[in-house]
């Protein structure tokens, strides 16, 4: 981070749980006076070890000084609005080091069917309650999409994935789609099967799942991975001026929460041009840097529409190439060495779950990208998953010493011996350390405490020097 602070926006995250009087009267203020912070931890962010100040000062949404409180008061005089911390922290901004900002642009037009503390959904019937109120406060018709977001079957008093018999009583004319808390998969009715054109004779795919009805092909209504992600990028898209008018609201939800960068994680190239128009536009005021998908490789690389660049250009880059190679060990489709003690999210047997793409053609991507000097991040969640990672890049001939930085995304369930392999090959995990909050019961039923325990090792990845 640079040491002028000028130039840096700001969206102050204080950690209020409590406001003074005081404190309520200075959210009147307007954007044009300063305002000086103190009394706190006032942590800059810059450097690899921690530095305080005693004040900070803004002005008009900036950070414009950064030093005592005695100097800010001689600079900006005794009239600033004053917010005394008492105690508490504050930081310049928080950057979101890995999501999905194109999803949450969608999430505006969705029903929130999560479970607690993120929705409030316990229960099957509580689900259906949620997508009632949706569609009668959306007042959407018949024939039209209802979508919902955060579903997760560990959450239900049912303990079990929903049918498409769950949701067709209800909403006999409705396509509907209940996109799974990992965005890994999800539920559909009978009418969103029929229009992904889904039926007992569609095999599944390499890498995916299908769930089935007992005793038959029919399809129950669950798709996992690679049996999603073509339904998933085919559902109806808003029209580009709606999706410039949601937006704002996509962005404000990052930022009212403290976050001044946002990710992409897995950008198509219609989610790339989208984002790089709204750039052009100026619509663009918190940082969005792109990852973009591996399943459209042939037709953005070498094109210099889709270059990867280190700087912003009115907030918006690309940043990386994304693979996907494995999904998420509370969906059961993250490729673990043993089996999921629980089964498959399918009811399989012997279920490890399956790497999305052979050994032969993520080898391949994994040399391209390497090859073409592209920054490359990887989404690896199981132990078996991060083995191929870390073949591949061995094969690919990197050492640590060549500084690929490449980047394994969660690294959840892995061995502290592959932590080693990272070091020797320069590969930096990225972990999902909030798993151990919302599924750590989960994990310990699908693969035991040992492994469970293990989750997310970021004490061992500092002691060896990982970053």
């Amino acid at each position: 981070m640079k040491n002028q602070f000028s130039t840096l926006a700001i969206v102050i995250f204080i950690f209020f749980f409590s406001c003074t009087h005081e404190q309520k009267e200075n959210t009147k203020s307007t954007h044009l006076e300063p305002t000086i912070y103190y009394g706190g931890d006032l942590l800059t962010m810059q450097g690899d070890q921690p530095k305080y100040v005693e004040a900070v000062v803004t002005q008009s949404g900036k950070i414009i000084f950064v030093g005592t409180k005695k100097q800010a008061i001689e600079k900006y005089g005794k009239q600033m609005t004053k917010v005394n911390l008492k105690g508490k922290t504050m930081l310049p901004s928080f950057l979101d080091p890995h999501g999905h900002f194109a999803f949450a642009i969608q999430m505006i037009d969705m029903a929130n069917v999560s479970i607690p503390p993120v929705g409030e959904v316990t229960q099957i019937s509580e689900v259906i309650s949620q997508l009632q109120k949706f569609k009668k406060n959306k007042k959407i018709k018949d024939g039209e999409w209802i979508v919902a977001w955060g579903y997760d079957q560990d959450g239900l008093k049912e303990k079990r994935h929903m049918t498409k018999k769950d949701l067709d009583i209800y909403f006999p004319n409705n396509p509907v789609l209940l996109i799974h808390v990992s965005g890994h998969g999800a539920v559909l009715n009978s009418n969103a099967l029929a229009w992904a054109k889904i039926d007992a004779a569609t095999p599944t795919p390499e890498g995916g799942v299908i769930a089935r009805l007992p005793s038959s092909n029919e399809p129950a209504g669950l798709l996992m991975e690679t049996a999603w992600i073509p339904v998933f990028k085919a559902l109806p898209k808003p029209t580009e001026a709606h999706r410039l008018n949601i937006l704002k609201q996509a962005q404000m939800k990052y930022a009212k929460n403290g976050y001044t960068r946002a990710i992409d994680g897995f950008a198509f190239m219609s989610d790339i041009d989208f984002l790089k128009k709204a750039s052009e536009q100026k619509k663009l005021f918190i940082d969005i840097a792109a990852l973009v998908a591996f399943p459209e490789v042939q037709k953005w690389l070498g094109n210099p529409k889709y270059s990867f660049s280190k700087t912003y250009q009115n907030n918006f880059r690309i940043a990386a190439m994304k693979i996907t190679q494995d999904g998420s060990p509370q969906g059961k489709t993250a490729y673990s060495s043993s089996e999921y003690l629980t089964g498959g999210p399918a009811g399989q047997t012997h279920w490890h779950g399956e790497p999305t793409l052979p050994k032969s053609k993520f080898d391949f991507l994994v040399k391209t990208a390497i090859d073409n000097n592209l920054p490359l991040q990887v989404h690896v969640n199981a132990d078996a998953a991060v083995g191929m990672l870390i073949d591949a890049v061995r094969d690919a001939g990197v050492r640590a010493e060549d500084d690929k930085r490449v980047v394994a995304i969660h690294s959840n369930i892995m061995t502290i011996s592959q932590l080693d392999d990272y070091v020797e090959l320069g590969i930096h995990p990225s972990f999902f350390t909030n798993h151990a909050f919302f599924w750590g019961d989960v994990h310990v039923q699908n693969f035991g405490k040992q492994k469970a325990f293990g989750l997310s090792p970021f004490k061992s990845a500092k002691e060896k020097g990982l970053k």
